[in-house]
């Protein structure tokens, strides 16, 4: 897998400075970008220019209601572009807005980016950037409203926000749940984490090797590094939702790890959960990286945190009614009474406490 790029490369090929065309010029470029076209155009203002609210409720529904959503990568932080396409880490933002409006029960409608640059950026990689965005919104049918760009001294920041719609009778809330409810995770856990780690290692072994052009052959960690770099929004599990009619007590989106997850769905509803380690879903290609590196499977599951997966709670009538629906998703504990807290059941059926997991 060639995933492995350097933005030195960029500079050195094709690198044509905004100062060249100017701003309008480089605007007029990203025209083309508009996501998908899906949205009719009774929902525009009178000027036809972004979405009108009183239409997308006239459209939709009384009972529809308007969400607002907002993320921001930093270069250095989020992403390091010696090994992070520019495409992926536009794609990879539209994802994680994404599943955040899922976590809403919602649908993502439209968005803007905004990009925050300093001088080594060139016009083919804003449209890198923003061809990534493009591709997202058009798998997750979002309408990419607006592109705008302005200068940054030190490092690359990405900012998209928009508009997601949910009805009000579908809105997923920490209220809802209840003791006995199961807990439930979409795909697997931990391979972002892997992603990262291999990344990690090339990177150094680029570094000490003295630099240069250094792309490795990376095709054994495709599927772990997919997942770091331009991982996939869950709206499929949101369409099955929908569209049997299927209302999870609580839905959040994973971005800090699992255990994170459900560590703050205690403290929020005040009750514990009991969570079954044995049954954790963990990809081949994710153990195969943690035995490379001589490290605990399970805390790339606990604690990976970008596996763009969907957390979320059901009755056990509506976890035995998905499963026939759906079989991309695992029950991976329950919840339990207030008195309770915490807990992790190992595959030798020891207990374990949050502070046991983390030493």
């Amino acid at each position: 897998m060639a995933a492995f790029f350097c933005i030195f490369k960029f500079m050195k090929n094709s690198f044509t400075p905004i100062s060249q065309l100017g701003r309008l010029a480089v605007l007029k470029k990203l025209d083309k970008y508009k996501g998908d076209s899906f949205l009719p155009i009774n929902l525009l203002g009178k000027k036809l220019t972004g979405l009108s609210v009183s239409n997308i409720v006239k459209h939709y529904g009384a009972n529809t209601q308007i969400c607002q959503q907002c993320i921001q990568l930093i270069e250095g932080i989020h992403f390091d572009l010696s090994y992070t396409p520019l495409e992926h880490v536009g794609y990879k933002a539209v994802s994680q807005f994404s599943n955040e409006c899922y976590a809403e029960n919602g649908r993502p409608i439209s968005l803007s980016c905004v990009l925050s640059i300093p001088n080594k950026v060139s016009v083919e990689m804003i449209q890198l950037i923003m061809s990534g965005v493009n591709k997202a919104c058009i798998a997750n049918k979002i309408v990419f409203d607006n592109k705008r760009f302005h200068s940054n001294s030190n490092q690359i920041t990405i900012h998209v926000h928009g508009i997601a719609i949910a009805k009000e009778d579908r809105r997923s809330c920490i209220d809802n749940v209840q003791t006995d409810d199961a807990i439930c995770v979409s795909g697997d856990l931990g391979a972002a984490i892997a992603g990262l780690r291999i990344l990690m290692r090339e990177k150094k072994f680029w570094q000490d090797s003295g630099g240069g052009e250094f792309q490795p052959d990376l095709g054994d960690y495709e599927y772990v590094i997919q997942r770091q770099l331009m991982p996939k929004s869950r709206k499929d599990i949101i369409d099955c939702f929908e569209e049997f009619d299927i209302l999870p007590t609580f839905i959040s989106h994973i971005n800090m790890g699992v255990i994170n997850d459900v560590a703050q769905l205690c403290e929020k509803t005040g009750l514990g959960a009991h969570i079954y380690q044995a049954t954790l879903p963990v990809a081949i290609e994710t153990r195969q990286v943690a035995d490379e590196m001589e490290e605990d499977v399970d805390k790339y599951a606990y604690f990976g945190g970008e596996d763009a997966e969907l957390l979320f709670t059901m009755s056990e009538k509506d976890v035995d009614r998905l499963f026939t629906l759906f079989k991309d998703f695992t029950v991976i504990g329950r919840m339990t009474d207030t008195d309770s807290a915490l807990t992790i059941q190992t595959s030798n059926g020891q207990i374990l406490d949050l502070d046991d997991i983390k030493s």
